[in-house]
């Protein structure tokens, strides 16, 4: 019961962004259930949020040890190598998500986002991180063509979390996002509304 209580407080804190204060009670709680699965997870998003990336990395792949089978292990995997910017390993651990969960919607919108960043990466390191990301982008093309080729994926990525939360707000930016970069008029005004529809009082 009062190992419970400390999981529960340091959820908590975890939602109030006192990582700090979080993570004293995860120490308490693995002390106790130092095979948590869900507790590792915890931790590692509150050291990697207080800027200790490589622990919060080995924290997570503790939980995957554990619990091989737990989707949003690698889920919390793929945001912690996307913020180290390796976005293979990013992409292959939230790959692992999605099949192991493929109807949640955060796993494909992350994999969505990280398509998106690779939108805006150098383009002198591109060729060899869509190769490894087993993307399907013609290598010939123009860094133009390949920018937008690559906007293109990620509207169809968005959409996929669209027909699975239809009101999903963080996919309908993205997508928006995407279709701004296409210059894409018509559909970005249609984004804008359905956008409105759920947020009436959001200013775009």
């Amino acid at each position: 019961m009062l190992m419970n209580n400390q999981l529960e407080r340091a959820r908590l804190l975890y939602q109030q962004k006192r990582y700090d204060l979080a993570l004293k009670e995860i120490i308490e709680v693995l002390s106790v259930e130092p095979n948590h699965d869900e507790v590792h997870i915890l931790r590692g998003l509150c050291l990697t949020l207080t800027n200790n990336q490589q622990e919060g990395l080995k924290a997570v792949q503790r939980a995957i040890a554990i619990n091989p089978e737990s989707p949003y292990a690698y889920n919390c995997l793929a945001y912690i190598y996307e913020i180290l910017g390796d976005l293979v390993a990013a992409k292959n651990a939230v790959d692992r998500a999605i099949a192991l969960e493929p109807t949640n919607p955060s796993f494909r919108l992350r994999l969505a986002e990280i398509v998106n960043t690779l939108c805006y990466h150098d383009k002198t390191q591109l060729e060899p991180l869509l190769l490894a990301l087993n993307l399907e982008v013609d290598l010939s093309l123009t860094p133009e063509a390949q920018f937008h080729a690559l906007n293109k994926i990620v509207i169809h990525m968005a959409d996929r979390v669209l027909e699975i939360d239809p009101e999903n707000v963080d996919a309908l930016y993205l997508r928006l996002n995407a279709l701004y970069a296409l210059n894409s008029l018509k559909k970005l005004e249609a984004g804008c509304y359905k956008l409105l529809q759920i947020e009436p009082n959001h200013m775009l």
